[in-house]
């Protein structure tokens, strides 16, 4: 984890690439740490076939209504959503459209990006 509370922490994955960063949205979300109290943004893209597949979505939705300025949660459904251009919806679909709404964010100079997602991802 940085050590600077306020980083914009971005985790992007793909089916159970999602699983290493439970132990992140933990650490900020719910382990009392000293002397560090998150206070960034911690963004999660997750890309997944259909709604039924969405794993953790329990926890992480309760941390979304908890904590709704630190936390923001975009699924990317191949099989229930379309992208742009009327095909399956797939994660870097996703980042992208958010990127060109959210430049500022991605820009910020405590910005931390983690991936776990197949090889195809591109």
């Amino acid at each position: 984890m940085p050590e600077d509370p306020n980083s914009v922490l971005i985790c992007v994955a793909t089916g159970t690439g999602i699983a290493p960063f439970r132990s992140f949205w933990r650490r900020c979300f719910f382990e009392s740490v000293p002397n560090w109290k998150f206070s960034g943004l911690f963004w999660v893209f997750m890309g997944v076939a259909n709604s039924d597949a969405k794993l953790y979505d329990d926890e992480m939705q309760q941390i979304a209504a908890t904590y709704p300025d630190l936390f923001r949660l975009d699924y990317a459904l191949s099989r229930e959503q379309k992208n742009k251009n009327g095909g399956k919806m797939y994660i870097q679909d996703k980042v992208g459209a958010m990127a060109g709404r959210h430049w500022l964010v991605l820009r910020s100079l405590h910005q931390v990006l983690w991936s776990c997602t197949a090889a195809a991802v591109q």
